[in-house]
Formats: C-alpha cells, structure tokens, sequence
C-alpha cells in the first residue's frame, strides 16, 4: 500500500501548482478575469466546446472518463486529470454491515437514516469484538446515533455530549416519548437476550461546551462528573459522526490524551470553519512567487494541522478552499447537474457593484437574493439587502447582456474546480490520520456513507494497542 505520507506529499505538491484555481472567489470572476487562467494554461477551447452534459460529469474524473472516451484532450489537461485521479485517499475495504439491523427513525430525513443506518452497525461491531462497555458520543446532536446504539447494545452505557441545549432538550424529550417503548423494542431487536427492564441503559444525553480544553487525560473522568452511569474503570469508545469544524480534531486529541478511551469511530465535517494554525486570506495568480501567510502564534488552538508530519511540511488553504472541501462532486456528476445560474449572477453584480458604489462591503449579498427568478431581480434584492440606491433596469441589462455571452466560462471553471475538492479532503484527513500514527494508535479510513447522499463519507476508524 502507499504510504500515507506519500500520498500526502503528492497532493500538496499537486495542490501547490494550481493553488489559484482553488483559492479564487467566483465572485471576482469576471472583475479580475480568471478566465486567463484557464487560457494560459490553454484549456480553454475544449472546456467551452463540451456539451452540459459532459461539462456536468467533470467534477467526477471517474465517470466523466466512461462517459468521454472520444474527447480529445490537450495532452496538459489530461496529466491534470491523471494527477487528480492518484490524489486518491487510501481508503480500507467496508466493514460488513448488519443490514438487519433494526433502526429507531423517529425524526430522521432520508440522509440521517442513511448515515445511522451506516454507521451504528460499524459501531456495535467494534463494540462487540473489543469488550467495550461504554460510548460517548462528541457532538451527539439531536441524539439519533447514540440512542440507535443503545437501544441496539443494551449492555452498553451510551453517553452524547453536545454544546447545544436545544439539542439536548430535543434528545431528551425524544428519549422520554421512546421510554415505553424501549423494553418492547429491546426485546424485538435482541429476542436472546435476557435482560431485565431495570437493568436496560437508556441513552444518556448532556450539555458540556466542547473545546480544545476537555482534550485531556481526564477526559472520561469529567464526562463520569455528569453521567453517573459511566466508570473511568471500563473500556470506553469515542464516536464522531460529522462533528462540525475544530470538534473532529478536538475529538482526536482527547482519544490520544485520555488512556481510558480504546476505540474511536469519526467522521469530519464542515472544513469550513477549522481553524489553522496559519490561515491564509490571499490569493495571488499564478505567475506570482510572493505568497505568503498571515504569521499565528505556535501556541493558539487550532486544528490543522495536528500531525507534527504536515507542521514540517504544511499547505494551509484559504476560506475558497475549504469552502470548495465542502463540495459533493459524485452528487453533482450523478444528477448531471450544472451550476447554478447564480453564480453568473453573483460575478456580474460584482461588477456593477463596482462600478457604482466601489467602497460597498458586499459579504453574503448572494444568500438574500438566491430566490430571485431573473438577474433583474436578483440585482433588487441584493442593492436591497446593502440598503444601497437601485441601479436603473437599463444600466443593470446592459451588464448583463455585455457578460451573458462568457456565462460558460464561469460553468466550466467551476466544475474544473469542483474536480479538487475531494483532494484538500484527503489532505485535511491525511493529516488526522498520521497524528493518530505519531502517536502509536493503529488507524484506517473507511468509505462509511455514500457520497450522493452523505458528502462528508470517509470515517477513521481506530483502535489503541
């Protein structure tokens, strides 16, 4: 197998090289012309001559390959998409899945379901082959994992922490209208199992703030303080499923620091609001050697990257990017979807914006006017939301009949982009990976969730010796 470090070291150095596309805000799309990037790199011709549907299945290299054979390529893209396709996270073999497991899918919509539907088997199989009598659940949410899991493993004391006391109230009240029907359930799922009504453990849901401080060696101990259920004296299991931004990483740290944890199952999400420990808010054209990031202390909390691995040799990424993490590409190239007309629209108000009012701060405009049914209206809407003058109907035409002809010019560099999303993943993943190895703990990534449904998919798995 390829080493982890290799793999991280191929797609930084990949990442490097067309770390403008990456970076670049569509919003500035037509104001600082990307499009000359694409042309110096002379991808232009054919990106504009494949049809939508071709277009639409780029950002997933697998299928937009099946589908494209006849395509000629110019030889540099097609080195892009071979280098794209071995900037691959090394993901384990599926663990085998219970499928008939019986679910509790009281309040879940169809991508919850899936998700526990996934997930809680891989739970209660490590639960079952490593002795582990408890599970704490790091940002449990409304509490539909946790609670599937105890109701499924009755020996077990199920425990979900979460910042939010909305959500804990929710679990709460959820779990007392499931309490009568607990032990019948119980009974149904596990008809060999001879456990008494009073003996049965509940899912036991609490409201602690979660920060980079509970990562520490008294981890389960303090978590014991709340829940009086949990012993510091019995192996105990850390879950994650989509703790949202610095959480996963605050979750690692914890299993690493806390002897009384033995296994971990988590799956990241929201890569958007990670803090680094070097963020960058630039982006610079690619003829330009003078990149530099805003300097942060060593010692502030943050969490990418952990592994002293990436630290020596680091790739930080601007919110664009990790924005662009955050994108499903399967789902895009499976529904055959392109681009929404909105992003056209943001870039060409952009313009306008400047033109008339140049000092306006114009963060987030696109959110209020994203219902609009023409440009005209979305113009409205926007000079609404920035309590700023109309612009007259003839002025806001002109724009957009002077841009409407380079509208697939903004499709095509937005699918190319998409095409990079799952390889800052890999990074962000490779790092939590090789911090868990510095630290002696045997790790894997699974492909728990199908990316059509659940984006976010790949979960670590890991187990201390």
């Amino acid at each position: 197998m390829t080493s982890r470090k290799h793999v991280y070291n191929y797609c930084k150095k990949f990442l490097e090289k067309y770390q403008y596309l990456i970076d670049s805000p569509l919003v500035k799309f037509y104001e600082e012309d990307h499009w000359r990037y694409i042309v110096d790199l002379k991808w232009d011709g054919i990106l504009l001559e494949l049809s939508d549907a071709h277009l639409a299945l780029l950002p997933d290299i697998v299928a937009f390959s099946l589908e494209s054979p006849a395509i000629k390529l110019p030889k540099s893209l097609v080195s892009f998409l071979d280098d794209v396709s071995k900037c691959i996270l090394p993901v384990s073999q599926d663990h085998d899945l219970d499928t008939n497991m019986k679910l509790v899918t009281l309040g879940m919509d169809p991508k919850k379901q899936h998700e526990v539907g996934r997930m809680s088997p891989v739970v209660i199989d490590i639960i079952n082959r490593h002795n582990i009598h408890q599970v704490i659940d790091f940002g449990s949410g409304k509490g539909y994992l946790p609670e599937n899991i105890a109701l499924n493993s009755p020996q077990t004391v199920v425990t979900g922490i979460d910042k939010s006391p909305n959500n804990t109230e929710g679990a709460l009240k959820r779990n007392k209208l499931m309490s009568k029907y607990w032990y019948p359930l119980n009974s149904k799922i596990n008809p060999n199992n001879s456990i008494d009504r009073e003996n049965l453990n509940h899912y036991i849901p609490l409201t602690i703030e979660l920060n980079a401080e509970h990562a520490d060696k008294n981890f389960v101990s303090n978590i014991a303080n709340e829940a009086t259920a949990l012993s510091v004296s019995r192996d105990t299991m850390l879950i994650g499923l989509h703790a949202c931004g610095d959480l996963t990483s605050h979750l690692l740290q914890t299993f690493v620091l806390c002897e009384h944890l033995k296994c971990l199952v988590s799956v990241g999400c929201c890569y958007h609001l990670i803090t680094q420990r070097q963020p960058t808010t630039t982006y610079m054209l690619p003829s330009s050697t003078d990149r530099h990031y805003p300097a942060a202390s060593q010692h502030a909390p943050h969490a990418y990257p952990i592994s002293r691995y990436v630290q020596n040799d680091p790739i930080y990424f601007s919110r664009n990017a990790l924005n662009l993490a955050q994108q499903a590409p399967e789902k895009s190239a499976e529904e055959g979807r392109m681009p929404g007309v909105n992003i056209f629209y943001r870039a060409v108000f952009q313009i306008i914006l400047n033109a008339f009012y140049p000092n306006a701060n114009a963060v987030n405009v696109g959110r209020g006017a994203s219902s609009a049914e023409d440009f005209h209206e979305y113009c409205r809407l926007a000079f609404k939301k920035l309590d700023l003058p109309l612009v007259s109907e003839d002025e806001i035409e002109a724009y957009y009949q002077q841009y409407l002809p380079r509208i697939n010019e903004i499709y095509a560099f937005y699918q190319l982009r998409m095409l990079l999303s799952r390889t800052i993943e890999s990074i962000l993943i490779l790092d939590r990976i090789l911090y868990l190895e510095e630290n002696g703990i045997t790790c894997e990534v699974v492909k728990l969730f199908d990316p059509t449904i659940s984006p976010r998919a790949f979960a670590i798995i890991a187990k201390k010796a």
